[in-house]
């Protein structure tokens, strides 16, 4: 018999959610805000429902896992659902992305879950509870993460440079 279990971490971004959605449904982007993806191997660009992308992932320690995920669906600048493969005991494993627009959408509020099942009874409360901590404040840092570098691109815009003048 197996257990489903939920890993769960919630921040407030001052990013909106436009910005948001659109690096988190860049696919190829991953590495550069998922703090525990070391590497995306493939990618399909834009999300879209039934796409693949495949990534080298932080495992426990040292270890690391390739990682293949499916976009299962999609709201945009509301919800992202992946599944994925690739880490072995855990099964059925699934991202949860949830968006909400905060401050007339001037902000946005971001909650990053990964559900998994894992056998037999016992060992899987062991890992769950080993896995919890570390996991949610992973999640943490890479929601930090996603709001710097929507900021950081923000300040790097053609379009938010102020324009050149003669004095």
């Amino acid at each position: 018999m197996t257990d489903r279990f939920v890993i769960r971490a919630h921040r407030n971004l001052v990013v909106t959610p436009e910005e948001v959605w659109a690096v988190t449904s860049d696919t190829r982007r991953y590495a550069d805000w998922v703090t525990s993806v070391h590497v995306v191997h493939t990618h399909h660009g834009l999300a879209e429902i039934g796409g693949v992308y495949t990534e080298t992932v932080a495992s426990v320690g040292p270890l690391t896992t390739h990682a293949t995920w499916t976009v299962r669906e999609m709201e945009p600048e509301r919800l992202r659902v992946d599944s994925g493969t690739g880490f072995d005991p855990l099964r059925d494993v699934v991202n949860v992305f949830h968006f909400a627009p905060l401050s007339g959408g001037t902000a946005t509020s971001m909650t990053y879950e990964f559900h998994f099942d894992l056998a037999p009874r016992p060992l899987g409360a062991l890992v769950h509870r080993a896995l919890r901590t570390r996991m949610a404040a992973d999640f943490d840092r890479s929601m930090r993460a996603l709001e710097a570098v929507v900021l950081s691109e923000r300040t790097h815009s053609p379009l938010a440079r102020p324009a050149h003048t003669e004095g």
